[in-house]
């Protein structure tokens, strides 16, 4: 018989199957027997990018990339799971603002096996780089863009068919200044920032939702990306995508 240990197991969340969650770095054992296995790995989203207090908004952050299959061959043999972290917000402006940090890869791996799914991008910032730089940045999922006319981060950082994640969301070129783009999802891009005209600011874009799946049970959505900062006091604030990203904030405080 198939006899495995490891992470957190359930025999009742789906009829039929074993179901190992792990939330955190382990080791999943395979003392005897085989089997062809699911799996789902989900790397840490990436920290938005601060704000400039009454101006641009910073980018939101790119959720981690999602990797999924049905066909994982399971033997006797010890597999390193490791659980990526998400990344840390920037700071607002008068640190001065900051973007954001990437999130850090979750993984599968042992001899013959390697599933490794990418950090998410940070969200760029309303300030010039080092410490700032208003480009998201690549990742599972990319991370969304701040200051007038940058690019929101390439998702897919590991190349994969199907694509781990998505792009982050533009910013928009305004003299009164631009929403920040939305953090990348799992399934979709994140939202451009919107231009502005009015004193008021621009509104940003939302985060790209997360993917769909019942391996575990229930319809589980995973890998929303991060909501993008809006400028100025601008309201509604742009919403996370669906499975985990949360909403942005407007430039009264952090992106």
């Amino acid at each position: 018989p198939f006899v495995a240990t490891g992470g957190t197991t359930s025999t009742t969340s789906r009829t039929g199957y074993s179901v190992h969650s792990f939330t955190s770095p382990g080791s999943f054992v395979v003392t005897s027997g085989s089997v062809t296995a699911e799996y789902i790995v989900v790397a840490g989203g990436g920290g938005g990018g601060g704000s400039v207090t009454d101006g641009w908004g910073g980018g939101g952050g790119g959720a981690g990339g999602l990797r999924e299959g049905t066909t994982l061959s399971l033997s006797a043999g010890t597999y390193t799971i490791t659980v990526g972290g998400g990344g840390s917000g920037g700071p607002a402006a008068g640190a001065p603002a900051g973007r954001g940090t990437a999130g850090t890869n979750s993984s599968i791996v042992s001899p013959g096996v390697s599933i490794t799914a990418s950090g998410g991008g940070y969200g760029g910032a309303a300030s010039p780089a080092p410490t700032g730089g208003g480009a998201g940045g690549p990742g599972g999922c990319g991370g969304g863009a701040c200051l007038s006319g940058n690019v929101g981060g390439s998702g897919n950082a590991g190349s994969y068919t199907p694509p781990e994640g998505y792009d982050g969301g533009d910013a928009s070129n305004s003299g009164h200044g631009a929403g920040g783009g939305g953090g990348g999802g799992a399934a979709y891009n994140g939202g451009d920032g919107d231009p502005s005209t009015s004193p008021t600011g621009g509104n940003a874009g939302p985060g790209g939702n997360g993917s769909t799946s019942s391996i575990t049970g229930g319809s589980v959505t995973r890998g929303g990306g991060g909501g993008g900062g809006s400028s100025r006091a601008r309201t509604p604030v742009a919403t996370g995508g669906t499975g985990g990203g949360g909403n942005g904030a407007n430039s009264s405080g952090s992106g």
